[in-house]
């Protein structure tokens, strides 16, 4: 395969990343994100502006992220989500780039594919970090083909400002292909500017908590296989896309090999990132989202891979994983509301739908929704009750912290999971111990023990649970 030397993205990759725009905008005005980690993002800015120093969101920190959105958080919602919107869209025009550098067929569809997968698409909506480290990671790849190292570095420690795993990526760099016989000298630079841009942006977790920055939050059991299956497979790529892909594997075994014969060095690279990122996964399951790195080389591969003919409808059937047939949490708190033509049933212990008219992108709309309304209604008690409250929130904590503007007052203390001292502690001085719906067992597990409900009752709220059983407190 010859590697062009300029690089001319016609206008109907303009037209296509315009229609993605069009596509995404109405899904940016429901606050931050369904994570609860998007709205301790913003959480953590507030409290860094008010209080003048520096915290992280969540250990090891995103520093780059976490010190943009001091300022940045006063900006209305739908503004920040709009920025991650378009940072996720000049991923994939430097995507589109990479592929027509190496003059892969039909750069344009895998572009729109990236765009139009479920998980890129969801977390290009929000505030979180995921899209914007692959973006950036992307860049920095198309600057390395062009001879850009010491850029390529910097946008590699940017990343890693944003994703602390991002800076794994400077093992599989070294086998991108390099223009000449310098490749150890090229290297060396990349790898200088990028350690020494991730120590700068982490200097600030650095001095705030010394060396026990670099850590990172394994607070519970390593989660059940079936889930991990979910979060590797549908939660990336919805029910159609699962499908089609497995599908395409099938065929690439079938046809023993590529139907475009690719660089050897670039195939490494695209390999050696599976490898790192699918081990890292492994290790800790816990989000679709942290597939995202790998997606655009994925891809590379698959076009390398497939033929003509298959390869164009990619973006059909994304298009079709995102916005229809779901396999949706049905949840009025948490989940989304399962339209007429869903399917419901149980799966690991949830109420789960299999929705023709609710894709993955809609039914994390509605989720954003519930939640702020279920935070909403938390927070008014909180605020107006006469007694002393301490909740145990879990998931729900950061999006009702923001809403009541306060971890804690005179009145209530909003906990994610606390042990079996505290909660006594707190019963002895007189409060009244709640919990949120499932955060007693989950708090349970997160210590490995059983005692939540011995001190703890839920917070039923009418709106919610208007025929509440009389043992419970409903507010």
């Amino acid at each position: 395969m010859q590697v062009s030397d300029t690089i001319s993205v016609s206008k109907n990759v303009y037209w296509v990343l315009l229609l993605i725009l069009l596509a995404s905008v109405p899904f940016i005005f429901n606050g931050y994100g369904s994570e609860e980690d998007a709205w301790g993002l913003i959480v953590t800015a507030r409290q860094s502006l008010n209080s003048g120093v520096y915290e992280v969101s969540r250990l090891p920190g995103h520093p780059l992220q976490e010190i943009l959105l001091i300022p940045g958080h006063l900006l209305p919602s739908w503004v920040l989500c709009l920025f991650t919107l378009l940072i996720s869209l000049t991923g994939v025009l430097f995507f589109i780039n990479i592929l027509k550098h190496f003059n892969i067929p039909d750069a344009t569809s895998a572009g729109a594919t990236l765009a139009l997968t479920p998980v890129y698409f969801i977390n290009g909506t929000s505030v979180m970090d995921y899209n914007w480290a692959a973006a950036l990671i992307i860049i920095s790849v198309y600057q390395a083909l062009k001879g850009r190292w010491i850029f390529a570095g910097i946008l590699i420690g940017m990343a890693t400002g944003f994703r602390i795993t991002s800076l794994a990526m400077v093992l599989p760099f070294y086998f991108l292909p390099v223009a000449g016989a310098d490749r150890v000298k090229k290297y060396f630079s990349f790898l200088i500017a990028s350690g020494l841009t991730a120590f700068i942006l982490f200097l600030p977790p650095l001095i705030t908590y010394g060396s026990s920055f670099f850590t990172y939050y394994q607070y519970f059991p390593y989660p059940p296989l079936l889930k991990n299956i979910y979060k590797a497979s549908i939660g990336v790529w919805g029910v159609p896309g699962v499908i089609v892909l497995a599908f395409s594997l099938i065929l690439i075994i079938l046809r023993k090999g590529m139907s475009h014969k690719g660089q050897l060095h670039m195939q490494l690279f695209c390999l050696i990132i599976l490898v790192i990122y699918s081990l890292a996964f492994l290790r800790i399951p816990q989000k679709s989202a942290f597939f995202i790195v790998m997606l655009p080389w994925i891809y590379l591969l698959l076009w390398q891979a497939l033929p003509f003919k298959l390869i164009r409808i990619f973006p059909f059937i994304m298009a079709l994983s995102t916005f229809f047939i779901g396999l949706n949490l049905d949840d009025p708190l948490r989940g989304s509301n399962p339209s007429y033509a869903a399917i419901e049933f149980e799966a690991s212990g949830s109420k789960v739908s299999l929705d023709i008219l609710k894709g993955p992108a809609i039914a994390d709309k509605e989720k954003r929704c519930n939640k702020i309304a279920y935070a909403k209604d938390v927070s008014d008690v909180l605020k107006n009750s006469e007694q002393q409250i301490l909740l145990i929130a879990g998931w729900y904590q950061n999006e009702i912290v923001f809403q009541t503007g306060t971890f804690e007052t005179e009145n209530y203390r909003v906990v994610y999971y606390e042990d079996e001292t505290l909660l006594k502690k707190y019963r002895d001085k007189g409060y009244r111990i709640y919990y949120l719906p499932e955060q007693n067992s989950i708090n349970d597990m997160r210590f490995g023990r059983t005692f939540t409900d011995e001190y703890a009752t839920p917070l039923l709220l009418k709106a919610q649970f208007p025929q509440a059983p009389q043992q419970s407190p409903v507010l």
